[in-house]
């Protein structure tokens, strides 16, 4: 028969009588130009949907996420002091409160990074890091702003971050940054 179209695959042919598949592995197929605008639009709508520094760039969704549970961290800090101050300074005395308060804490940190490992989503290890560092900057901010709220010396301020007295504040410091790539480790999450 004049003008029948080859057959293809796929059955079905291009109006100018070349079969789709050839069309399509020559990069003329209306699906290649489908795909193709359909992936310059998830490159903007990923990259809208991305915040980092450099070339490191966490799901919006992910770094929301990590501050959530970086606040719940905060929340269990507070309570943790409160309970060294209330109690754990009577009965063991300063400076050991101190260093077992320092010690839950950081206990409480890797716990809770691995609990929320799974939540956080699927990164890489280069974006745990860079959440432990947005943890780490969000502590010092939190850190340095109550200080300056309740008036405090840089001074008695810097004094923390010492191991003077039973103070672990420099390896809580340490375990905020290292515990989102930490916890996903205890977890099993490469």
């Amino acid at each position: 028969m004049k003008g029948k179209v080859p057959s293809s695959t796929s059955g079905r042919a291009h109006r100018s009588g070349q079969p789709l598949a050839l069309r399509n592995q020559a990069g003329h197929g209306y699906r290649d130009q489908s795909t193709q605008r359909r992936g310059k639009h998830a490159a903007a709508a990923s990259s809208a949907s991305t915040l980092g520094v450099g070339d490191v760039n966490v799901p919006a969704r992910t770094l929301a996420r990590a501050i959530v549970v970086w606040a719940a961290i905060l929340v269990f800090a507070i309570c943790n002091g409160a309970v060294r101050d209330a109690i754990l300074t009577g009965v063991l005395g300063s400076s050991v409160a101190r260093f077992v308060s320092g010690i839950i804490l950081c206990v409480a940190i890797v716990a809770a990074a691995a609990l929320a490992a799974p939540w956080l989503g699927t990164v890489s290890n280069r974006h745990r890091w860079y959440l432990g560092g947005i943890w780490l900057a969000l502590t010092l901010a939190f850190e340095f702003a109550v200080g300056y709220a309740q008036h405090q010396s840089w001074e008695r301020l810097l004094d923390a971050y010492t191991f003077q007295g039973g103070n672990l504040w420099p390896l809580v410091l340490l375990t905020t940054f290292v515990a989102p790539w930490a916890g996903a480790r205890l977890r099993g999450i490469d």
